[in-house]
């Protein structure tokens, strides 16, 4: 079955929602050619037995995929960067320019930024 999240939108809207404090963040990082960056746009990932019918609007899946994942401890800030250096070492797979990140260590449960701890999944496309 695929995952579900709750869809939050753009950084400057997620404070807002109490669903960004009560679930475990997605951060999904959508490559903009035209500038050689990246939209952030976040979600809540929630368990299928824990959908809140008041948040039916806000329901997205996240379809099964296939992807180079691992865990990297550090600043949001380098993780464009890590996930460049990251697909260097796998020449061979056709990576998405675009990858979603899981954070397991933020800055609500940890104050130092070189100890958050996220899960990055660069999906392989076929």
């Amino acid at each position: 079955p695929p995952k579900i999240y709750y869809s939050l939108g753009y950084e400057e809207n997620i404070y807002n929602s109490s669903l960004f404090f009560n679930y475990p963040t997605l951060a999904f990082y959508n490559y903009k050619k035209e500038n050689d960056s990246y939209d952030k746009v976040f979600g809540a990932l929630v368990g299928f037995n824990y959908v809140k019918e008041e948040y039916e609007d806000f329901i997205r899946y996240l379809d099964r995929y296939k992807a180079l994942r691992f865990f990297y401890e550090g600043p949001y800030e380098e993780i464009p960067r890590v996930v460049e250096e990251a697909k260097k070492k796998f020449p061979e797979k056709n990576f998405s320019k675009d990858f979603i990140c899981i954070n397991i260590l933020d800055p609500f449960l940890e104050n130092m930024v070189v100890r958050y701890l996220t899960e990055i999944h660069i999906p392989i496309c076929d």
